[in-house]
């Protein structure tokens, strides 16, 4: 094994974009270290062109690229069998000092091949628990989560120590004794938010009215339904107002809702899915993330913290990690469009909310979730230096 001078570190994610995106500056920051970084993420399911663009900035940063395949839609025995056989072929050849995998697929299955590798450092992030752990879907969904945990126990016995996003899911784990008694765990901010790229702008509402951004994938359980409910009830009391919606539609994933419902929401713009969210940030006076899916900490959220926006986001396990509440914006319960529309008429009828909840979350990034810090917290747990 190499010595903490110049470390082999594997990180292992099941999408290339969110890869770049959300561990890029702990990939730099390992690379400035001195240590040499593979990335093992699939690729198949990009165009041609995305592929070369992942290609060329992960060169960029000097990280090493390894595709394996993985299918993210749902499980299935044989695509998995091969997903965690590749990822231990990966193992034996790169011969990594530190593997680190994040998402529910790369969590499990990158534990059960480290673990019949007899590999000594493998740590799992959670960056969330996703679909199996929102609530509701009846039998189906209770089958899917009785097998995850399972997988989950399996993987985790050759487990270093655990890493969360949010001490719910932590707790969770814990209780499903998917961690030993003695395993240690650990919470970071999220995947934290780089400060120097999103930064701060002023705020400039309108007369007419203060303008509500959504980010987010267009699913259900992320809350759109509900954030075009709430943009109906209040387009009858304040016309002057915007609800603006920005992410991808994501087909593949079955909480998508059709193209023929989202042309329905006359109250919400749809934006289209874009690679930089800032402009259009800086264009909003209030962030609104209603979601019920089981986040880690929403990237989105952070972003919206990191520009100054006040949030309004649902009393779940992640999103609330994002909001004080009453200081930097407003908890709703989830699922409840009337609440999330009466939150947002607080900003309508006291516009300097806006400003004062705005510096609030500024702060808020600042001492909590800037990546610097994330990171820095997660190399400890890694014992890199």
């Amino acid at each position: 094994m190499a010595t903490n001078d110049r470390l082999r570190i594997m990180l292992i994610g099941n999408y290339a974009p969110s890869l770049v995106i959300f561990r890029g500056p702990l990939m730099r920051r390992l690379v400035s270290l001195g240590h040499h970084v593979t990335a093992i993420t699939p690729l198949d399911d990009l165009t041609a062109e995305k592929q070369q663009k992942i290609r060329d900035e992960l060169k960029a940063m000097s990280v090493e690229l390894q595709p394996v395949s993985l299918s993210r839609a749902g499980f299935g025995p044989l695509e998995d069998i091969a997903y965690t056989a590749a990822l231990r072929r990966k193992i034996l050849a790169l011969k990594p000092d530190r593997i680190l995998a994040y998402s529910m697929k790369p969590v499990a299955y990158a534990g059960l091949a480290a673990r019949s590798l007899g590999h000594r450092h493998y740590y799992p992030l959670y960056s969330g628990l996703g679909y199996a752990f929102t609530d509701g879907g009846g039998m189906k969904k209770q089958l899917v989560r009785g097998i995850v945990v399972q997988l989950l126990k399996a993987s985790m016995k050759g487990a270093r120590a655990a890493i969360f996003q949010n001490p719910d899911d932590e707790a969770l784990m814990r209780s499903l004794k998917v961690l030993a008694t003695e395993q240690p765990s650990h919470v970071v901010g999220g995947s934290g938010v780089d400060m120097q790229q999103f930064e701060a702008a002023p705020i400039v509402t309108s007369p007419h009215g203060p303008s509500f951004l959504m980010v987010s994938r267009v699913l259900v359980d992320k809350g759109v339904r509900e954030f075009a409910a709430a943009a109906a009830i209040i387009k009858e009391r304040h016309p002057g107002c915007r609800f603006r919606l920005l992410g991808m539609m994501d087909r593949v994933n079955p909480a998508s809702p059709d193209d023929t419902e989202v042309a329905l929401w006359h109250a919400v713009e749809y934006l289209g899915a874009s690679d930089d969210v800032r402009p259009f940030l800086r264009e909003a006076d209030v962030f609104v993330l209603p979601s019920f899916y089981r986040e880690g900490i929403p990237r989105s959220a952070l972003e919206a913290l990191a520009t100054g926006r006040a949030v309004i986001t649902t009393d779940r396990p992640g999103c609330r990690e994002t909001v004080i509440e009453g200081e930097n914006g407003f908890l709703v319960p989830a699922r409840d469009a009337a609440s999330l529309a009466a939150a947002m008429e607080r900003f309508i009828v006291d516009p300097q909310l806006c400003v004062k909840m705005g510096a609030r979350s500024l702060k808020y990034a600042q001492q909590r979730f800037d990546v610097d810090i994330v990171n820095q917290d997660i190399l400890r747990i890694m014992q890199v230096t």
